[in-house]
């Protein structure tokens, strides 16, 4: 069993905001994502602003601007326990959807929790297996009790020559290298450097959580095989 904290810590939402997403997020996890990626099962428990969480519990903090600059949110286990930052000011200010962004995280953080896990080679890049950056798009995300979650991509997406379907939404049209517009991938060429690639919108334009990788890569760098 998994347990994991979500915690309220922005000061312009209150507990009952999220108290209210908090079944649409389980929902997800129990009945769409753990199945998909063969993990165990997970319970979320609530952390309001009054209260502290089980120091055992991996964590995900809604906080209120980011100490990445430009990111909306991201996970990590520097502490040594598996944890996501969401930042809800953030979100706001470049009308990203919370839910979205909260979805996400917990996703990536329970498919790759140590923030370790490269696929094998793929047109001689390995990329690291971040389940809904591929996919990110809001637009791209589905409802799950009136609340919108992330999509997010299925193992076979890693796999070339796979059969499909590559997410749960099935709305990617290959393996990867495809992504949707909005999306973005960490890769790791034959050097041992890492770079984002990513897909624009059909007037050019990125996905805002791709415009600032740089934190999440000098992560991953530090703990690449």
């Amino acid at each position: 069993m998994i347990d994991i904290a979500l915690i309220n810590r922005a000061s312009k939402i209150r507990d009952a905001t999220f108290l209210r997403l908090v079944p649409a997020l389980q929902a997800q996890v129990t009945d769409d994502f753990c199945p998909a990626w063969s993990i165990e099962a997970v319970t979320l428990h609530f952390v309001g602003k009054a209260e502290q969480p089980d120091p055992a519990h991996w964590k995900v903090w809604w906080l209120d601007t980011s100490d990445e600059a430009g990111d909306l949110g991201y996970h990590e286990n520097d502490p040594g326990i598996p944890e996501a930052k969401i930042f809800t000011l953030d979100d706001m200010r470049y009308g990203a959807e919370i839910s979205v962004t909260t979805s996400h995280e917990i996703l990536e953080m329970l498919g790759d929790p140590y923030i370790n896990r490269l696929s094998d080679p793929i047109e001689g890049l390995r990329y690291a297996l971040e389940a809904s950056d591929c996919v990110e798009a809001d637009g791209d995300g589905y409802l799950k009790l009136g609340y919108r979650m992330s999509d997010f991509a299925l193992p076979d997406r890693w796999i070339p020559g796979s059969s499909g379907p590559w997410d749960f939404c099935r709305l990617l049209t290959g393996p990867a290298p495809l992504r949707r517009p909005g999306g973005y991938d960490l890769v790791l060429d034959g050097q041992g450097k890492w770079q984002t690639n990513a897909e624009r919108y059909a007037d050019g334009t990125m996905s805002h959580r791709a415009w600032k990788p740089e934190g999440r890569s000098a992560r991953r760098a530090a703990k690449a095989p």
